[in-house]
C-alpha cells in the first residue's frame, strides 16, 4: 500500500469512528534498520528534508508522544482534526 492510500484510509476510517474511537497512522521515510548499506544512505540523504535517514527509536518516539494518545482515564486532546 502506497503512502497516500494509507493516508487516505486513516483520514475515512477517523471521519468514520471518530470521535468515539480515534485513528492515527505513522508513515516515516527510509528507516536505518541495517537493510541500507552507505552507498545507498549517501545516495537518499540528500533527498530527506532532515537530511538523515531515520532510525527505529525516532518512529517509537513519534508514537509514544504523539498527542493522541491516552495515558491515563480520559481521552487524549488534538488540535490537529
Amino acid at each position: 500500500m502506497s503512502k497516500a492510500a494509507l493516508e487516505s484510509l486513516t483520514r475515512g476510517a477517523a471521519v468514520d469512528l471518530g470521535p468515539r474511537i480515534r485513528v492515527n497512522a505513522v508513515a516515516p521515510g527510509p528507516i536505518q534498520t541495517g537493510w541500507m548499506d552507505d552507498e545507498l544512505v549517501n545516495k537518499v540523504v540528500p533527498s530527506i528534508p532532515m537530511n538523515r535517514v531515520g532510525h527505529p527509536t525516532d518512529i517509537a518516539d513519534a508514537c509514544v508522544s504523539s498527542p493522541h494518545v491516552s495515558h491515563g482515564g480520559s481521552p487524549a486532546k488534538s488540535s490537529r482534526y
